[in-house]
This record gives C-alpha cells, sequence and structure tokens, in this order.
C-alpha cells in the first residue's frame, strides 16, 4: 500500500504551533486535557514524575489563555489548539519561519551582534544578565 505524501497529511489550515501541539491531543477532539500532556510526554521518554509536573504546570498555565471569554476557569484544564496562538508569550524569539523551519542565518547574526564579547568567540557572563 502506497503512502501519502506528508503535505497530504497535514492539515494546511492549521498554524505551526497548532501542528506542533497535535502531538498531545491523543484523541485527537482539539482539546488537550492534562492527562493527553502526560501521555505525551511519556511517549517522548520522560519519566512519570517530570510528566506529571509538566501535565500540570502547562496545563494549568495555558488553560485561562486558550480559553477567552469564558469567566470561570475550567478545572479541568483544558488547552483549546484553536486558541493556541493566544498562550504565545511575549518574549518568542522569532527565529522560526511561518512553515517552522530555523532560520539560523538570521538568528546567530543577531545573537552575534548583540551578545558576544570584545573577543568575537565567546559570550561573556553580562552577557547573560538582562
Amino acid at each position: 500500500m502506497a503512502e501519502e505524501p506528508v503535505s497530504e497529511v497535514i492539515n494546511n489550515d492549521q498554524n505551526v504551533l497548532q501542528k506542533h501541539v497535535e502531538f498531545f491531543d491523543r484523541n485527537n477532539d482539539g482539546v488537550i486535557y492534562p492527562r493527553e500532556t502526560f501521555q505525551g510526554f511519556r511517549a517522548i521518554g520522560c519519566g512519570i514524575l517530570l510528566s506529571s509536573f509538566a501535565a500540570v504546570f502547562i496545563n494549568v498555565g495555558l488553560s485561562g489563555k486558550t480559553r477567552p471569554g469564558k469567566r470561570y476557569p475550567n478545572l479541568l484544564f483544558p488547552i483549546h489548539i484553536a486558541n493556541i496562538k493566544m498562550a504565545k508569550h511575549g518574549s518568542d524569539s522569532g527565529v522560526y519561519d511561518a512553515h517552522g523551519r530555523y532560520v539560523i542565518t538570521c538568528s546567530w547574526q543577531k545573537i552575534n551582534r548583540s551578545n558576544l564579547s570584545s573577543s568575537l568567540s565567546t559570550l561573556d557572563f553580562d552577557s547573560f544578565i538582562i
């Protein structure tokens, strides 16, 4: 049986962030619950303790942001994939293009210009302090 090309399998209506978090939506219903986050972390080889912490931390932190207009929090802490862009943090570096590929040339030039010390081969301690 012939395999379908990747471009036909991926939903082209989704943005890159939605495609990324879709991995954690284990039942493909568009909503990620802490149990699914836990299962996703276990699937990539994380331990029980890290997977448990990540499930609670991620879902509690992102649930409210992906449920705009809701007056009261949902104690099941669902993350709605369709609204995941609302949970994007303000310090996003912009080093990925619209297709989710790392733009290495541009980002490394920015880092080199703004953070390298006078020797141009190392980062000094002050470069990491904001």
